[in-house]
């Protein structure tokens, strides 16, 4: 779980970055669980948030609001 991990590995002095793998896809489907993610891994102490892109197919128009 990303609110487990986080702290124990700040403990062990270690760098924490969230690899947020199929970011996009998963935020296409459920914004709110996707952004949920990020921000426990934040209030555990991760350094950096890495979105991917992992398939590499999600274009800009899929970005588009109506």
């Amino acid at each position: 779980m990303v609110a487990d991990s986080g702290p124990r590995s700040c403990a062990a002095r270690a760098s924490v970055f969230l690899d947020a793998e199929h970011f996009f896809d998963g935020f296409l489907h459920n914004e709110d669980f996707a952004l949920s993610v990020l921000a426990a891994a934040e209030r555990a102490g991760a350094e950096a948030l890495v979105l991917c892109d992992t398939n590499g197919g999600t274009l800009p128009t899929a970005w588009r609001r109506s």
